[in-house]
């Protein structure tokens, strides 16, 4: 069952995009473990937390082989085990004292076991190296009422929603089995009958857009933005004619200058790694840009290189603006481990030294958030998968910045769902932030996202071209960046306290029957 869960999550993200799947997903992973120990639901939770993840990274086999593939996929189910476990303790502790809850037990165990898995999640999200951030629950269901829920309480929040629903459909479908198979109908159906009713306005709350219509960003203050993509094979290990690639953005500029939408354009961005020779020592190069900003399209620009201060690498975002002498720099603060660099290299090299040695450098992390100040106000860069960070994107916001550039490379992964997978999270950060993002990538998906994740313009993915439009500029905190954090901490502290309980409880059983057969032993 648990297995089968985890292979169902697969087709529940873009491109697919079966979302109610999720649903099913879920309820199969957390009935997995009904009525087992921590032991049985660390190794249950393991297979299933394994296919979970495997089902929706087969994108990353695309990189460097299956064996990195298979290795997340094993790491994070040791992760979703010890979480699966330790959701099977609480549910055991929970049943010993439901009587003293009476017609409230069954909804805090909703609510609990729904804490756990966000609590999961956070924890795979941070652990190890920084975590993986992919493969949350709010993922699926980008485009859906429960996206809304990101706008309280950031993706964290959506993937609470989602848990609470799948877990109540569990916990129901338990109670009917309990009724069914019970000797006492009375109480059971007393019990299932509570169940029913006080789960259902858990449901309402959550299907109803009671959380408000999400603000789609109305302002006066707005930026006419352009996003150029290239299509160009932009990937770590391509093997392109030097000055291709800043080639082919420009040629796709040289474009957007004919179009009369263009005129009076606010700044232009190109994606992650845009330009294959960097501007700042490469004379040509630094040419080539200076004519598009300056002269073709007369308006800043916004490009992804890679650039070296004395021996360490930085993947970069630089903004060429005409109106300033000084050309303004933001170094990725979180860059890729096992792509970007590798951690703990000796280590690892040990264990796969051919895999490790053709990562033959690693990006140094850069050290300020990302906010340029240009056409009168202040924007905010993220590079590629630090769109999946929450931190990232709260530091741009409390930072000042009214709207989100998320410029990305898609080319290591050639045409897996990874790039649609990716643009979901950025729709849910335009939700979580309050802000318009520009979502731009060497290879697509290209596109204008609205504050509240609607979609104002895209293009197809691997064709070039440009997007175009005024988005809002937004100084206002949504209640997810006012109250940032709150769904991790409650899931945190939370889980916490419900291990311990769980424990204590799980002791003194142990105790009482200790005690029993000492009694029978003695009086025998």
């Amino acid at each position: 069952m648990a297995l089968l869960s985890g292979l169902l999550a697969g087709p529940t993200l873009p491109r697919a995009g079966i979302w109610p799947l999720i649903f099913v997903s879920v309820f199969l992973m957390v009935w997995s473990i009904r009525r087992v120990g921590f032991w049985a639901g660390y190794g249950i939770g393991f297979v299933g937390g394994a296919a979970f993840y495997a089902s929706q990274s087969v994108w990353m086999s695309a990189y460097l082989g299956p064996e990195p593939w298979l290795a997340l996929a094993v790491l994070e189910g040791l992760i979703c085990g010890f979480a699966m476990g330790a959701m099977a303790l609480i549910w055991q502790s929970h049943e010993r004292g439901a009587s003293q809850l009476g017609i409230w037990s069954q909804p805090l165990l909703i609510i609990a076991l729904a804490l756990v898995w966000v609590t999961r999640e956070w924890l795979c999200g941070h652990l190890p190296y920084g975590g993986y951030q992919w493969s949350r629950l709010g993922q699926p269901v980008v485009g859906t009422v429960l996206e809304r829920w990101a706008y309280w309480g950031g993706i964290s929040a959506v993937s609470l929603a989602v848990a609470v629903i799948s877990i109540t459909f569990v916990v129901v479908f338990d109670s009917s089995r309990s009724f069914s198979q019970s000797q006492s109908r009375p109480q059971s159906r007393v019990s299932l009958v509570s169940t029913v009713f006080m789960v259902a306005p858990v449901l309402a709350a959550l299907l109803i857009p009671l959380v408000t219509i999400v603000p789609n960003g109305e302002t006066s203050e707005t930026v006419k933005v352009a996003a150029v993509q290239g299509n160009a094979n932009a990937g770590l290990f391509a093997n392109p004619i030097p000055g291709s690639i800043l080639a082919k953005h420009v040629r796709e500029s040289k474009v957007l200058a004919k179009d009369p939408k263009a005129r009076g354009i606010d700044f232009v961005v190109w994606p992650e790694n845009a330009s294959d020779q960097n501007p700042l020592t490469n004379p040509l190069a630094a040419s080539e840009v200076y004519q598009v900003s300056s002269q073709l399209l007369k308006t800043p620009l916004f490009l992804g290189t890679v650039t070296w201060q004395a021996d360490n690498a930085y993947n970069s975002v630089l903004l060429f603006d005409p109106s300033k002498s000084k050309i303004a720099q933001y170094n990725k603060r979180r860059p890729v481990p096992f792509a970007e660099y590798v951690p703990d290299r000796p280590f690892w090299f040990a264990i796969a030294p051919e895999l490790i040695g053709l990562i033959n450098h690693g990006f140094s992390s850069g050290n300020r958030p990302g906010i340029f100040q240009v056409a009168g106000t202040q924007v905010g860069s993220l590079i590629c998968f630090e769109i999946g960070i929450d931190d990232l994107s709260h530091d741009l916001v409390t930072g000042g910045a009214k709207l989100i550039l998320s410029q990305a490379n898609n080319s290591d992964f050639g045409h897996t769902d990874e790039t649609f997978q990716q643009e979901s999270l950025a729709r849910l950060q335009a939700i979580s932030t309050g802000r318009a993002v520009v979502h731009v990538s060497t290879v697509g998906v290209t596109e204008l996202i609205l504050p509240n994740g609607q979609i104002l313009q895209r293009i197809p993915a691997f064709k070039p071209g440009y997007v175009l439009g005024e988005l809002p500029l937004r100084n206002e905190l949504t209640p997810a960046m006012r109250f940032y954090g709150w769904a991790d901490a409650l899931a945190l502290t939370a889980t916490g306290l419900l291990l311990v309980t769980a424990i204590v409880h799980r002791g003194r059983d142990t105790i009482r029957k200790f005690r029993r057969r000492n009694k029978r032993v003695r009086a025998s």
